[in-house]
């Protein structure tokens, strides 16, 4: 029986991908008391789930959690918790329904569009007759690419900066 060997960037991805379910698997097995196994460290799971190489930083989200903490105060939302009222916002704003999805990513683009031709097109340089989104497609930005999606529909849309499957012609992600 012939075999056929994957391209290298679907094994790296499967090997990855493998690698990321042993983690989720050790950690089960730790959570659930089974003897023998103890929890993989922060930098392993982290490290599975990003497969970033350089060194971990922690950062001090204080600034961020009283920013959040204000913004919550303005919109009335001013428990003494944080997190209660976190809760509390996300209980009186409900769940989008998946149908409404399209809507407001129509409505966000909407706003959203003056304020990437003012603050990052027009500092970088960039002219465009049309769509931002359209330029933005042509702009390299260290590997990342910018797109729009109205639906997560497809099954390559991983939602994961891990994914390191399929290159272009000139060898660029």
């Amino acid at each position: 029986m012939a075999t056929r060997e994957l391209p290298s960037h679907r094994k790296v991805f499967v090997e990855n991908s493998v690698a990321g379910l042993g983690v989720i698997v050790r950690v089960g097995l730790a959570e659930a008391g089974i003897e023998g196994h103890a929890m993989p460290s922060f930098e392993e799971r982290y490290r599975a789930a990003t497969k970033h190489e350089g060194s971990i930083k922690l950062i001090d989200v204080q600034s961020v959690r009283e920013r959040l903490r204000g913004l919550l105060n303005e919109s009335g939302y001013s428990q003494r918790c944080l997190l209660d009222a976190v809760h509390a916002w996300e209980t009186n704003q409900g769940h989008l329904k998946p149908q409404d999805i399209p809507c407001k990513i129509e409505e966000i683009s909407r706003k959203l569009k003056p304020v990437v031709r003012e603050r990052l097109l027009a500092p970088l340089n960039i002219a465009y007759s049309d769509s931002p989104w359209r330029r933005l497609e042509d702009v390299p930005f260290d590997g990342f690419e910018f797109k729009l999606i109205s639906m997560p529909s497809k099954h390559h849309v991983t939602g994961s900066q891990a994914y390191t499957g399929g290159k272009r012609d000139d060898g660029r992600p």
